[in-house]
């Protein structure tokens, strides 16, 4: 009994320690500007104050304290808020901003869509219209500026996300230890920063977490249960349509496991074939609907990463870009993916070589594993690459850890705790990249409105939001970046007139090309005599003089 009491008292002084941490570095902490350092991850570490990773410590403390006392109470799903505080909330709270490389690209679709501009070459995601349609009408009702909208509707997802993520671990698990050790793993494993920036498969993962919670609520399904899950999947099918096929898919191979007459600890939804047949049906008018364009770049991306074995196609979590001059990988960045993928694979193989673990193997023990391969289709039909891929595997893959925690005992908490700085590292990478400062939105606005929509504008490497999206703005002058500069495609005065340079646009073409280019591309630019016709401190726009024949249609 006293072992226990000193063990609760440890977790509550550590864990008030650690919220009180977070709460002052949130409060004393302002990020507008990341630097590029020659490591990037280093960047986003050097922003953080010294009281965060002190509380880092005291999470970290809270954490064992509760794995190694004799039994878990609601008290100490705390954990599960404090994890995800310090992995999301905090950084993003610090920052200005709303982070992210594509929020502002889904963001300006709202624009787009409000404007009654619903197809390419405005909106590349033209099929998945229900996160534009839920955002709209919650930017006309609160009023709340598009920026500031941006920025709340990123942290609105995340805190809408971790109850769901709760939920499914309660319905996996009826011990709360290994639900708690779930949700924190989980929140680790979500690191893949592209899928949960303001977006259609954010929302999608959410509506994915709701639904496999309910089909595996451990009773028969009630007719109310029923129609929910229904709605959801009608959710998730105007959201994002192909993680409705990720749930089918699954239902589908737990038909297949049910027909062998073994349970899997699920509900009558799972056996439910008038279900999956509707759901078959909606996703296929969905599919019929957007025949246009899904099934061709399903043929395409198929032939590229399975016929033709093109690396850069498979490997989308290297972090490579293609350029007129070729791929230049983010190789620092690979090795951390991959590096955590083995550290994911050490410890099942760690779990696979106990005796305990094959004494009692049964289908419902490695249903987590199984889950994994239906998913597959995702990525061989083309819809995915191998990052997103793995986003959709992570709540099996934490499924299964938490569930084989007491294999292990020793070696799930030491590996647990590892995931958080590699789970940080991960999400926070690109972030001098990913982040602009607020002097490059008051540049944007300079551009679209005093630059007239005929002219071209020099801009950094071709990656991230351009002027046009950090300006909320329909039309405005097109984009070039600096490798048609230093190719002498375009000449200054001629191809175009105008050129933007900044600490941002450094960033990129360092990061992606290597300092030669930047070098090259600022020689280039001032051998014809420009004027600066705009600057905030950190902006210029150079104007150069129009040195187009005469007779030319501009």
């Amino acid at each position: 009994m006293t072992g226990v009491m000193t063990s609760t008292r440890l977790f509550l002084i550590a864990a008030a320690v650690s919220s009180l941490l977070w709460l002052y570095s949130v409060q004393t902490t302002t990020i507008d500007r990341i630097e590029l350092t020659s490591v990037p991850i280093v960047s986003m570490y050097r922003m953080m104050p010294m009281t965060f990773w002190m509380g880092w410590g005291f999470l970290i403390l809270a954490t064992c304290a509760w794995y190694f006392s004799t039994k878990s109470t609601p008290l100490h799903f705390l954990l599960g808020i404090l994890w995800f505080l310090f992995l999301i909330m905090g950084p993003e709270l610090m920052e200005v901003n709303a982070r992210g490389g594509d929020t502002l690209g889904h963001m300006i679709g709202v624009t787009y869509y409000d404007n009654g501009l619903y197809k390419p070459p405005w909106v590349g995601y033209s099929a998945f219209p229900g996160f534009h349609f839920l955002v709209i009408p919650l930017h006309k009702i609160t009023g709340v500026g598009f920026f500031d909208l941006a920025k709340l509707v990123a942290l609105s997802f995340h805190v809408i996300r971790l109850p769901v993520m709760l939920f499914l671990g309660t319905r996996l698990f009826k011990d709360p230890k290994p639900a708690l050790f779930f949700t924190m793993l989980l929140t680790a494993l979500f690191w893949e920063q592209y899928q949960l920036d303001p977006s259609n498969q954010n929302l999608g993962m959410t509506f994915m977490l709701l639904i496999l919670g309910l089909l595996f609520v451990d009773r028969e399904m009630t007719p109310e249960r029923r129609a929910v899950v229904i709605v959801l999947y009608v959710g998730l099918v105007v959201t994002h349509p192909l993680s409705s096929m990720v749930i089918l898919v699954l239902l589908l191979f737990f038909r297949l496991i049910g027909m062998s007459g073994k349970g899997i600890g699920s509900n009558a939804l799972i056996r439910d074939n008038t279900l999956i047949a509707l759901f078959g049906v909606m996703f296929g008018a969905w599919l019929m609907y957007s025949s246009d364009w899904v099934l061709p770049q399903a043929l395409d991306y198929f032939k590229r990463m399975v016929i033709l074995m093109d690396r850069n196609t498979a490997l989308g979590t290297t972090g490579s870009v293609t350029t007129s001059t070729g791929t230049v990988t983010t190789s620092f960045f690979a090795a951390l993916v991959y590096s955590f993928l083995a550290l994911l694979a050490l410890w099942g193989l760690a779990i696979a070589v106990r005796r305990r673990f094959w004494n009692h193997l049964s289908l419902r023990r490695v249903l987590p594993l199984l889950c994994i391969v239906p998913l597959l289709v995702s990525v061989l039909t083309g819809f995915w690459s191998l990052n997103r891929y793995y986003f959709l595997s992570a709540p099996f893959i934490a499924w299964f850890f938490a569930q084989e925690m007491e294999t292990r005992k020793t070696l799930a908490i030491a590996l647990l705790i590892v995931s958080l700085p590699f789970g940080f590292t991960l999400r926070y990478y690109n972030e001098p990249l990913d982040y602009p400062p607020s002097r490059e939105y008051i540049a944007a606005q300079f551009v679209v409105n005093e630059i007239p929509s005929t002219e071209t504008v020099v801009q950094g490497i071709r990656y991230g939001p351009d002027f046009r999206s950090m300006a909320n703005a329909v039309k405005g002058p097109e984009r070039a970046d600096f490798i048609d500069v230093s190719n002498a495609t375009l000449k200054p005065g001629q191809d175009f007139r105008y050129a933007m340079f900044s600490a941002w646009n450094r960033n990129h073409t360092v990061f992606y090309a290597g300092e030669e280019l930047w070098d090259v591309a600022n020689a280039y630019f001032f051998e014809v005599p420009s004027n600066i016709i705009y600057s905030n401190g950190d902006n210029r726009v150079h104007a150069y003089e129009d040195r187009r024949p005469k007779g030319d249609g501009h």
